[in-house]
């Protein structure tokens, strides 16, 4: 989807790290259905620090998300990170994504996201089912019945699309997505964005240990 952003260069230049990380400069967009958005968030939330995560809702394909799944297996072993097809995939995403958009707005976006995609894709846990969902909202530090309240609640629906609009307009609907200084990635291309990110962090610690 784009051309990859020197992020070396772009850390080389600052004395922090805050102006990669600055909510509005970049932002994660997640499937909690997506194993590719669990591999990213992972990632995300050990390396990019205080940016916006937004939920989204994946194309609605059975076959395509299988497939999808056992694409991503390869790329797990890769990594050496656990990935487990959970029950009853492909599941139905919009009633944990409604209550991640409540979570998102609690100020527990992440938190929430991490741990039901740890449920799902490192436990094999079915995270259309009610308790599964309610594990997860304790595990961000929110309340249960307030974030199933809210995953049965249309009214999230409209937040939603407005992201999967917003989306399609840049041409980067595949989950998951990452916005970064301006550009914009899908896909594996957001996989890429992190790892390249990941990297360039570790060679500026090291410059900086190296000055020191």
């Amino acid at each position: 989807m784009g051309k990859l952003i020197s992020l070396s260069e772009r850390l080389a230049e600052r004395s922090s790290e805050r102006g990669i990380t600055a909510r509005g400069r970049a932002a994660f967009f997640f499937a909690l259905d997506c194993p590719l958005s669990y591999l990213v968030a992972e990632r995300m939330e050990r390396d990019f620090g205080q940016i916006a995560w937004v939920p989204m809702l994946s194309p609605s394909d059975p076959r395509r998300a299988r497939e999808r799944f056992f694409r991503t297996l390869s790329i797990a072993a890769g990594a050496g990170m656990p990935l487990i097809e959970p029950e009853n995939f492909p599941f139905d995403p919009k009633p944990v994504t409604r209550g991640a958009v409540f979570a998102a707005a609690q100020g527990a976006g992440a938190g929430f996201a991490v741990a039901a995609m740890r449920l799902t894709f490192a436990g094999g846990f079915d995270l259309s089912d009610p308790d599964v969902i309610a594990e997860a909202a304790a595990a961000a530090g929110l309340s249960a019945e307030e974030v199933l309240t809210a995953s049965q609640d249309p009214g999230n629906d409209t937040a939603l699309a407005s992201v999967g609009r917003g989306l399609v307009r840049r041409g980067v609907a595949e989950a998951p997505v990452m916005r970064i200084d301006g550009g914009w990635f899908s896909g594996l291309d957001a996989l890429a964005q992190t790892t390249e990110f990941t990297a360039a962090r570790a060679s500026y610690h090291a410059q900086l240990n190296n000055l020191a």
